[in-house]
């Protein structure tokens, strides 16, 4: 079996942490069987992801850059009230699982 490149392991050992830390929901979010409960096209997975990796362009700009460019990506507005669904907390954890693994 080939060896994987550094870059797809460290991407593998964060989707690896997000998935750990959002299995516990309720550690995640403001408020547990409201917040993050229906699917949304901003997952608490996607959040996550993009928080870790956003780079420094305009919210709009980092939307259209991960999610794409159509007129069905979420809106910076949509975004601002997705993340203030996740605790502070949740990022902590999310570092703590990412340099455990």
């Amino acid at each position: 079996m080939k060896k994987k490149a550094y870059p797809e392991q460290v991407r593998t050992a964060l989707h690896q942490a997000i998935r750990s830390i959002t299995a516990d929901l309720p550690a995640c979010v403001k408020r547990p069987g409201q917040d993050f409960s229906r699917e949304r096209k901003l997952s608490l997975h996607t959040m996550l992801l993009m928080l870790v990796g956003m780079g420094g362009n305009s919210l709009s700009k980092e939307l259209y850059d991960w999610l794409g460019y159509s007129s069905e990506t979420a809106t910076a507005s949509a975004f601002v009230q997705q993340r203030d669904k996740i605790r502070p907390e949740a990022l902590k954890l999310l570092f703590h699982e990412f340099t455990r693994l």
